[in-house]
């Protein structure tokens, strides 16, 4: 019996690892393709890839002393880093969204609202900027609790150029990471919207383990239409292997097969059980 299961295990832990090769071949070569479309155009001066030397990259200042503003913005190399200024945490609310990208350098020691309610406020918004703390003499304990709350470093003030640099360095290379993610996701999603819903239909079976012969009885079709359906959904979607699909499901957030179980027009195949594979999303190996 525990042969058995160890057998499983590892034929599991096999398809799983197959699944992430084959994504990482396909998506990685259209991320690829995206990016140089991109380059091409800031070649041109239409707009600059984020992350290339020498553009400037977004950073949000909320201190309200213009002394510490003068004093950041003289540690900041030239041409580098496009400072935007706030004197409170309500003025950075009002000027950011969800699609900005950036760091910002939050002061703990704010007039009215906290640099903590700050964070859980960008978190609720669900705005992903990349939080360094300054932080003066006696308020380590609030810059742990920052830390504690997303922020990515802590930089106690003064603090010398080269330490705010390093912690900038560090900072924009989890902006960069987190953008590269969101494309690879906006890939996926394009090839998604562009299957038919009966394709869409055939995908949510299949990555739920159902055979072709039931999905064929349960949608009141013939298997070689099935067949079809499902090629079009593996070309379409640009998945070289069913493991690869099942990845690629996991990883689109339009297409979470425990999610719609019970939302396409035929329902759920009676007698397969809920969840047929890995319940977590897709982590692409670098």
């Amino acid at each position: 019996m525990e042969t058995s299961k160890l057998s499983a295990l590892l034929t599991a832990s096999a398809f799983w690892d197959q699944g992430v090769r084959a994504l990482e071949s396909t998506s990685r070569e259209q991320v690829n393709r995206m990016k140089n479309q991109k380059h091409h155009l800031a070649s041109s001066g239409v707009m600059q890839p984020p992350g290339t030397p020498g553009v400037c990259r977004t950073l949000y200042l909320v201190n309200p002393d213009p002394a510490v503003h003068q004093s950041v913005a003289r540690l900041l190399p030239r041409n580098r880093y496009s400072l935007v200024l706030f004197a409170s945490a309500e003025s950075l609310l009002a000027s950011v969204s969800e699609q900005d990208a950036g760091v910002l350098l939050l002061d703990m020691e704010l007039e009215g609202m906290s640099g903590l309610e700050l964070q859980a406020e960008l978190r609720k918004r669900t705005i992903t900027l990349k939080v360094i703390v300054l932080s003066g003499e006696g308020s380590v304990q609030r810059s742990v609790q920052a830390i504690k709350a997303g922020a990515v470093d802590f930089l106690e003030t003064p603090c010398s150029r080269h330490q705010l640099l390093d912690s900038l360095e560090l900072a924009f290379q989890l902006v960069d990471a987190e953008q590269e993610e969101r494309l690879h996701r906006e890939i996926l999603e394009q090839r998604y919207r562009q299957l038919t819903p009966r394709e869409r239909e055939v995908m949510h079976h299949v990555v739920r383990g159902v055979p072709n012969r039931r999905l064929a009885a349960h949608l009141g079709v013939s298997e070689r239409t099935v067949e079809l359906h499902r090629a079009r959904v593996m070309a379409k979607m640009e998945a070289s292997s069913l493991p690869a699909l099942v990845h690629i499901a996991y990883r689109c957030s339009n297409c979470r097969p425990e999610e719609v179980a019970n939302t396409h027009a035929s329902g759920p195949v009676r007698g397969l059980p809920r969840h047929r594979c890995h319940p977590e999303p897709l982590r692409v190996r670098r």
